[in-house]
């Protein structure tokens, strides 16, 4: 048992020494560290049934071992092979945590939806390739059975009836099993741990970013429909606000802004925002304002994010050139030829970052914006970072995409010709030059 504080419940397990190498093998019991003394369960309700059935499985155990080892060195994680597959299945899973369980647990322990939801997708897909998790020890899972499992996410057999999923989508859902192979092993319930030498391989991906032309052009196009003008706006908020994305922009609250900041936390990482609105954003939010609290109306049109995201990315790549018709009052559009067919809200977050690295904005002040840790994790907690840097970069990007050269007064009693913006408690002026 390993240590740990006098209330902690921890995994028993037996150790399996043979050929100059050992093994662990969960017994199925945790106890605390005042119930066990040399080799005995004491201070337990079933203190003598424990310590029993303890006895008579390691005189089994030590058979099997004596069995197998009597004329040549079996490596210990083989005879534990052995022994697990002897025994059957019902002491199997006493003994070794399976997929299912493991994965059920984890989840549990889980707090975020997303989290969750991307392990119970893995788990689906398991519980297809395998045709039963709960039959699949978490000591099954070999370099061997890993290749084949990732060939089979790739490029599955057509009797399958299923499409493969891409190289990042794979390395996400071996990235998942991982978790839960260390989890299995944190509790005792797994000692193999075939990740060690394999590696899960990933593909870079294809950059999103808008050149700065295009995103010019962008900024100025008009809709031809309303709606494709709110897709648009909606865009341009996420590109204002230093590509801020759309879970985020959906979640945004009018308790969100403070002194004329958007101040919360990513949805994805929990990572700290705080991006200053600027004029054109705060003009896109008053068009575009939403009620009961949430600072966007995207909320009182879709009722998720993920559902709102797949509509708006279909609006943006038709976005274009339209002819008309009139049929008497109506007028209707009866061909389109899409300015930007590949557009998808995410290119704002990319967009904004390439631009931003493209003027020379040092990786740090970009990683500010986006809500990325840069650096030591531990030394990021006492380094404050200097938003105005922030505010200073996503003014400059600002300028070059909407062609306005604007300049905040550095005192108040500057007399100057521009935009005044207030909302909040913020005030913000601005001088055109």
């Amino acid at each position: 048992m390993r240590r740990a504080g006098e209330a902690d419940l921890l995994p028993l397990n037996f150790v399996i020494r043979s050929g100059g190498t050992s093994a662990m093998m969960p017994t199925g019991y945790k106890l605390r560290a005042n119930q066990w003394r040399d080799g005995k369960v004491v201070n337990h309700p079933n203190a003598k049934g424990i310590t029993l059935d303890l006895k008579m499985r390691v005189g089994e155990l030590a058979a099997f071992v004596g069995k197998v080892c009597a004329f040549r060195d079996v490596p210990a994680i083989e005879v534990r092979r052995q022994f697990l597959r002897m025994a059957g299945a019902d002491l199997r899973h006493g003994l070794s945590g399976s997929l299912r369980e493991m994965f059920g647990q984890f989840i549990e322990a889980k707090d975020k939806a997303s989290t969750k939801d991307s392990l119970r997708y893995t788990l689906s897909l398991l519980e297809t390739y395998t045709g039963d998790a709960g039959k699949v020890a978490v000591d099954d899972i070999t370099v061997q059975w890993l290749v084949k499992w990732e060939r089979w996410l790739l490029s599955p057999p057509a009797s399958s009836g299923r499409k493969g999923v891409k190289r990042n989508t794979c390395a996400i859902h071996l990235e998942n099993l991982r978790a839960v192979v260390n989890y299995a092993i944190g509790e005792g319930q797994a000692t193999t741990y075939a990740f060690k030498k394999f590696k899960i391989r990933r593909e870079t991906s294809v950059k999103r970013s808008m050149s700065l032309e295009d995103m010019q052009r962008l900024w100025a196009w008009e809709g031809a429909t309303e709606q494709e003008q709110w897709y648009l706006d909606i865009f341009k908020v996420s590109f204002g606000l230093c590509g801020m994305n759309v879970k985020d922009l959906y979640e945004l609250m009018d308790t969100d802004v403070v002194d004329g900041r958007v101040e919360r936390n990513r949805s994805k990482t929990d990572v700290h925002l705080s991006i200053r609105i600027e004029p054109e954003v705060w003009a896109l939010i008053e068009r575009h304002k939403g009620h009961d609290g949430h600072l966007l109306d995207i909320a009182e049109r879709w009722h998720s994010h993920r559902d709102f995201l797949s509509r708006m990315n279909r609006g943006l790549r038709v976005i274009g050139k339209v002819e008309e018709e009139r049929v008497g009052c109506v007028r209707r559009i009866v061909s389109r030829e899409p300015q930007w067919p590949w557009l998808s809200s995410y290119w704002a977050r990319h967009t904004w970052a390439t631009i931003a690295a493209n003027m020379e904005i040092p990786i740090e002040t970009i990683a500010l914006g986006l809500g990325h840790a840069v650096g030591n994790a531990m030394t990021n907690v006492y380094i404050r970072p200097d938003l105005r840097r922030l505010d200073e970069a996503n003014r400059r990007v600002m300028d070059a995409v909407t062609g306005r050269q604007e300049t905040a007064l550095e005192s108040a009693g500057t007399t100057a010709v521009g935009e005044v913006s207030t909302w909040g408690g913020g005030e913000f002026v601005y001088v055109l030059t």
